[in-house]
């Protein structure tokens, strides 16, 4: 930055709809309160004039020239600044966001009505920016606006971030149409041996949506959307889900990211930048042939490594955490020092998974470069373990049981429980119990027959109260079965099941019955 004499104007600079500014590498982002003490200290040394203090994001910049006056204030004169924070992707305050009053090296944080303010400012032209992890993560960067502070006055300021449908209008296309649901999704795709921003790249998005209104039975079917980079390496996927979870992939020339997975979230905007690699590229020798090829395949090698610590909420190891890289097929566990190692791994995004009995688990996405040693901390959170609690209640007979105990009350046939049918090792030796039948075993087949008065009959069969075929009633393994019940004659059979006139019935009862 250069400083100029009073007097001067300054004209801050057109930001274009799309940067081809390169951004910084991933995984060395500080964070909103770091970068911003940054800036102020080099604000400070500098002063307001000259300086290029706001730096609007690729999604954001959408502002045209202003003419900032600067005007050199009276010695002692000061006036008051408050404001209000608000977040207009969430339709509510910004609480805890970091205000800065660019040149002067003050800063304040807004509390949880969104209210900031600056006592004692000097007479003059400032910016205010602020920051703040949410709009942060939506990849809006550091916002802000001019504002001038008269003598003895109060200067009331409002620091929004843009809307949604503002955002929909600069980004997406005409096609896609703005609903209550939607979201967009953008970001950057690198190369990960270079870091360069790669154009014509396609990040790849999939999702389940269920269909519960197209059908009696629930439909459910994977949405793939496939959006390509521009010319400065971003791309912006609009219309897709906010309330359930996204596939994310990079697709490069010969090169390719792992699968990461996310929410979108209710701010409805989301950023996540991915890095590909050839590493996760099967050459056309390595494809694989055979099932125990592909899962040889998958464990692929690169020149990547990953070294972390899972740590609980107040910084302190964690041993015995499970650490998988789902897409390698790879899982470490830490040691007694909370540290884990994946060595010799593909380089580019990958999503990495943690748990850990105890604690919850959590996803993480990891940005591996071909040589480097990429390091990252996990903090896992307690789940709270609740008192045991014991519960007594009387079994409740169900209605088939009911049932069937009164039909063996009253004599009219021949049954069998549970107890019996575990004595024997097949249905057929079951049925061959029961006298008055001629039961006969050909294979997996079973074939019963029962006197009548014009000879021999097929009887009626039931499975847990339904007429069936009987080959779909002896179908099952003998340890299905809870009940038989058998009734040679037809005057004695239960009305029920008094199907076929002239011939018994035989009805069986599963595990799945009402009992």
């Amino acid at each position: 930055m250069q400083v100029m004499p009073p007097k001067h104007v300054v004209t801050r600079p057109h930001f274009e709809r799309r940067s081809t500014r390169p951004e910084p590498a991933l995984n060395e982002r500080k964070s909103c309160r770091t970068a911003l003490a940054l800036l102020a200290a080099a604000v400070a040394v500098t002063g307001l004039h000259g300086a290029q203090l706001l730096a609007p994001s690729a999604l954001s910049a959408q502002t045209a020239p202003v003419q900032l006056a600067v005007v050199q204030p009276p010695v002692g004169a000061t006036g008051l600044v408050r404001g209000v924070v608000f977040d207009s992707l969430a339709m509510k305050p910004l609480a805890r966001a970091t205000v800065m009053l660019m040149g002067t090296g003050r800063s304040a944080t807004s509390n949880d009505r969104g209210d900031f303010g600056f006592d004692s400012v000097a007479v003059g032209t400032y910016e205010i920016g602020f920051a703040a992890r949410a709009p942060d993560s939506a990849g809006l960067g550091v916002l802000g606006t001019a504002v001038t502070v008269s003598a003895n006055g109060t200067l009331r300021a409002t620091l929004t971030t843009p809307s949604l449908r503002t955002l929909w209008k600069n980004r997406c296309r005409p096609e896609n149409t703005f609903g209550t649901d939607s979201s967009i999704v953008w970001g950057t795709v690198r190369d990960a041996a270079n870091d360069l921003l790669l154009a014509n790249a396609v990040a790849v998005l999939s999702w389940y949506d269920l269909r519960p209104k197209i059908s009696p039975a629930l439909l459910v079917d994977e949405i793939r959307r496939e959006t390509p980079t521009d010319v400065s390496g971003h791309y912006f996927a609009c219309g897709l889900p906010h309330d359930i979870l996204i596939a994310n992939q990079a697709v490069g020339r010969n090169a390719a990211s792992g699968r990461v997975e996310f929410a979108v979230g209710a701010r409805r905007v989301h950023k996540v930048d991915l890095m590909v690699s050839s590493d996760m590229v099967l050459s056309e020798r390595a494809a694989p042939i055979t099932r125990e090829d592909s899962l040889a395949a998958g464990l692929s090698h690169g020149q990547a490594t990953l070294r972390g610590l899972v740590v609980d909420e107040k910084g302190l190891p964690l041993a015995d955490a499970t650490v998988l890289m789902a897409d390698l097929d790879t899982t470490v566990r830490t040691g007694a020092d909370g540290q884990f190692r994946f060595a010799a791994v593909p380089a580019g995004s990958q999503m990495v998974y943690v748990r850990r009995v105890g604690s919850g688990a959590i996803t993480q996405i990891v940005h591996l470069r071909p040589n480097v040693t990429t390091e990252t901390t996990v903090h896992l959170s307690s789940v709270n373990t609740l008192a045991p609690v014991n519960v007594r209640s009387e079994k409740v007979i169900g209605r088939d049981r009911l049932d069937f105990e009164f039909r063996q009350r009253m004599g009219f046939g021949y049954t069998a429980d549970e107890k019996s049918i575990a004595r024997q090792n097949s249905l057929y030796n079951v049925l061959k119990g029961f006298p008055g039948l001629t039961v006969r075993q050909t294979g997996s087949h079973i074939a019963v027959t029962m006197k009548s008065g014009a000879g021999n009959c097929a009887p009626t069969v039931y499975l847990d109260g339904n007429y069936v075929r009987s080959d779909v009633a002896f179908s099952y393994q003998i340890e299905h079965y809870r009940a038989v019940e058998v009734y040679t004659r037809y005057v004695s059979t239960p009305a029920e099941f008094a199907r076929k006139r002239g011939c018994g019935a035989i009805v069986l009862w599963t595990k799945g019955a009402r009992w």
